[in-house]
């Protein structure tokens, strides 16, 4: 099923899963999968201002059409416009010279009158394209929602392991019920004792309580998936343009690490924006991007709050027999 953000409706959010015992929470894929995809979709929402002073369109719904089925039509008649994509308009099934789509056939039930074939040659229908190669941003949301999705269900075992300080074993059912009670007492702020060593009734051998310590090993692996997660959404956010530190050094990045971090910012935005005013021309609209992303169309200064050292300083520090952290 292609994932559509308005198709759905998310009931029962806000109750706490473990009142429910069918309720899988976090380990429900698919529903987490789609709470995430939501949550990319809302951040680039917002990407981009237009400008339609002839008509009044949801233009919410237009960024929908772009980012998740990577182009949408605007189609006019009868002096009405009407926004389509890929829930109710396809391909045409000609092309031109250059392989690229003649037209689209319209077939929404809720607007007949706007049902029929259109040509991207004619006036009255305009292709809106939201990158060169009509992908939009659902290819690149999914990889990162489903590594984010399996990750966040390592993490919960990984919590839950958490709370096993240690792993206690016993050899007979007496020593395992003594250990269970100091336990359950523990709770209640008893204090109890489980005895060393207890004695089998059948052979008169020693059977002892055994302590296995394993919280050291989780913690590291609890830091490993925190990291991991960081990587991905910060690589992702980076790729629509917003800063988002991904780099996972524990020492200061210098200003070359910190410049290609930058520029990976701006192509994908550009190739978007460029794609938007090229259809809002024909138009008659005007299309910029939002104040979050203007660092896209002029270089910004790296923010103060990062501390970086140059190659230079670096150098003269090590030659001088002293250390850079």
């Amino acid at each position: 099923m292609i994932f559509r953000p308005f198709d759905y409706w998310h009931t029962g959010i806000f109750s706490y899963n473990d009142y429910d015992p069918k309720a899988k929470g976090i380990r429900d894929k698919p529903r987490n999968f789609e709470s995430r995809m939501s949550e990319f979709f809302n951040t680039t929402a917002v990407m981009f201002q237009w400008d339609t002073p002839d008509i009044e369109i949801p233009i919410f719904r237009l960024e929908q059409y772009l980012q998740c089925y990577g182009w949408a039509c605007v189609i006019t008649k009868n002096d009405k416009k009407l926004v389509v994509s890929g829930n109710c308009a396809g391909w045409l099934g000609e092309w031109t010279e250059y392989y690229m789509p003649a037209g689209v056939i319209v077939t929404n039930p809720y607007a007949q009158e706007f049902n029929g074939q259109y040509y991207f040659s004619d006036d009255n229908c305009v292709l809106i394209r939201n990158d060169s190669e009509f992908l939009g941003l659902y290819p690149m949301f999914a990889r990162a929602c489903e590594m984010l999705v399996e990750n966040d269900i390592t993490i919960l075992n990984a919590l839950e392991n958490l709370r096993i300080m240690n792993i206690y074993y016993a050899e007979d059912s007496n020593t395992a019920n003594a250990f269970t009670q100091m336990q359950k007492n523990l709770k209640w702020g008893k204090l109890s004792t489980v005895l060393q060593a207890v004695k089998s009734w059948m052979n008169g051998e020693s059977k002892p309580l055994g302590v296995l310590p394993v919280n050291g090993v989780c913690t590291t692996y609890m830091q490993q998936l925190i990291e991991i997660a960081t990587y991905i959404r910060g690589s992702l956010y980076n790729s629509i343009g917003l800063q988002s530190n991904w780099n996972m050094k524990r020492q200061s990045l210098s200003e070359n690490e910190i410049g290609a971090n930058d520029d990976i910012l701006k192509p994908l935005v550009q190739n978007m924006l460029l794609c938007r005013q090229d259809a809002a021309k024909k138009l008659g609209w005007t299309v910029k991007l939002n104040d979050i992303w203007e660092h896209i169309e002029q270089r910004g200064d790296t923010s103060e709050s990062v501390r970086t050292i140059s190659d230079t300083d670096r150098d003269i520090d090590e030659n001088a027999g002293g250390s850079v952290e």
